[in-house]
């Protein structure tokens, strides 16, 4: 067998001199002989399986260690511009080594030519070091960098919630749209606004630079936090009230007007179409022209205000009929769909971070009016990989949720709040499956019968792109 100690130690052989033809070779292969395949315990996947390899269930076995100081010993020996690939290559066999990566850190406080790779390695690491963020902050308006090394920079920032790094993050997206780089801004953009769980945590600091002046991108920037927050079901209350008052106090000054119109647009928020329409009649010129703009974007017109009933007023098979007779606006559903929480639990792009079930082709599945019902009806069918569960650890800490990701040592769930929790398996007290589903009964309950077949109509529009 190759993973034995004679194979060990004919590669580290090749590992004293970089040099050595062998070298690269021969570090790769020690680094994926880390782990081996875990014996069967005869236990089936309880939720999707690591599919990642190159081990189906991977463990340490008694020669990782000293494998592990084999490559920490070659990794010293490169230089310092090549120590990146190196930690790239035990990255990508998941072995975890945080002295080499804070040795990357390190290199990277004295040469700032190091700081792309310092952050490739941590970008999809779940904590960073203090001195590597402190290095990403002051490196976020370095117009030197390339855009998907500042995308990933605002990736790193924000995973610790902390509002000291949202000027950087914005920054850094500042000089990525102005590059006009839609491939790095969209998962920046989508990283810092709409999958940020913690955006709430920032509305104090949005607050403080959304009073600068109107024509900075980074007053922009930090109306589109505010915005985002406001239409946030399950936002932190004070987070939420603070958004809205400010939007609110927005309608009553030009300037900001303009600009908050301008950031609905850009963020197809549907929520003030009224006051779109009336804004499209004001005095000042910026704020109708934006309001103009607006309109034609969301195609709205005035007599297409919104008379019919609500969905809670209905019984569920008039509620029903009528979805099915309706004919929805785009637009306006996908307004809906982000209003309702549904991306909280639901991704509608393939390269979407993974969470519930996925919606971009759901409607080659199921019919319109198959949709609706299940909307209106979530415990009668569960798609499969996505029950509830309930999981008590040994601290009697109880998590409910749907797993998103299970490995052989830990559990990724999701919560009705849309929180992630990452459980580790050795302190599971007990797991049990639930016969009811996480999406609520009452979830379109607050909107009107033209709302559910907007969003009804925006689902299906997904399957036809």
């Amino acid at each position: 067998r190759i993973h034995s100690p004679e194979v060990i130690n004919s590669l580290e052989e090749h590992l004293k001199d970089p040099r050595d033809t062998l070298f690269d070779l021969s570090f790769e292969i020690l680094a994926r002989l880390y782990h081996k395949e875990k014996e069967w315990d005869s236990k089936h996947w309880g939720g999707r399986p690591d599919t990642r390899g190159p081990y189906y269930e991977m463990t340490t076995w008694k020669q990782s260690s000293r494998i592990l100081n084999i490559l920490r010993q070659a990794v010293s020996l490169v230089s310092n511009e090549k120590v990146g690939v190196y930690l790239a290559m035990m990255s990508q066999n998941r072995i975890e080594d945080n002295e080499s990566l804070l040795k990357m850190v390190e290199l990277a406080q004295k040469d700032s030519s190091l700081v792309p790779t310092m952050v490739s390695q941590l970008v999809d690491k779940g904590d960073i070091p203090d001195a590597a963020l402190k290095i990403m902050a002051s490196s976020a308006n370095n117009q030197k960098l390339k855009s998907n090394v500042l995308t990933q920079i605002v990736k790193c920032l924000l995973k610790p919630a902390d509002p000291q790094f949202v000027t950087p993050v914005i920054n850094a997206l500042i000089i990525i749209e102005s590059r006009g780089d839609r491939v790095a801004l969209r998962p920046g953009k989508d990283a810092f606004l709409k999958n940020n769980r913690k955006l709430d945590q920032f509305h104090h600091a949005f607050v403080e630079l959304a009073k600068g002046d109107p024509k900075l991108a980074k007053t922009k920037w930090a109306y589109s936090g505010i915005v985002d927050i406001s239409s946030r079901k399950n936002a932190n209350a004070e987070a939420k009230a603070n958004a809205v008052t400010f939007i609110e106090e927005c309608w009553n000054i030009p300037s900001k007007k303009a600009l908050l119109i301008t950031v609905l647009v850009d963020l197809r928020n549907r929520s003030y179409d009224d006051q779109i329409i009336v804004a499209s009649k004001d005095s000042d010129a910026r704020v109708r022209q934006a309001a103009v703009r607006a309109m034609r974007h969301f195609k709205i017109e005035e007599s297409n205000k919104d008379t019919s009933p609500q969905v809670a007023s209905l019984q569920a098979d008039q509620v029903l009929s009528q979805v099915k007779a309706m004919k929805g606006d785009i637009g306006l559903g996908e307004a809906i769909f982000t209003k309702a929480a549904c991306a909280s639990c639901h991704t509608v792009r393939e390269d979407d971070p993974q969470k519930g079930p996925y919606l971009g082709n759901i409607a080659a599945i199921y019919p319109r009016n198959e949709l609706a019902e299940a909307i209106l009806h979530p415990n009668k069918s569960i798609a499969q990989g996505f029950a509830t569960n309930l999981v008590t650890m040994k601290d009697d800490q109880a998590v409910m949720g749907f797993v998103t990701e299970e490995t052989p040592d830990k559990l990724v769930m999701r919560d009705m709040a849309s929180q992630e929790h990452i459980l580790i398996k050795s302190e599971v007290a007990s797991r049990s499956t639930l016969p009811n589903s996480m999406m609520p009964a009452g979830l379109m309950h607050p909107f009107s019968i033209k709302e559910f077949a907007s969003m009804l109509d925006y689902i299906v529009g997904l399957s036809k792109k």
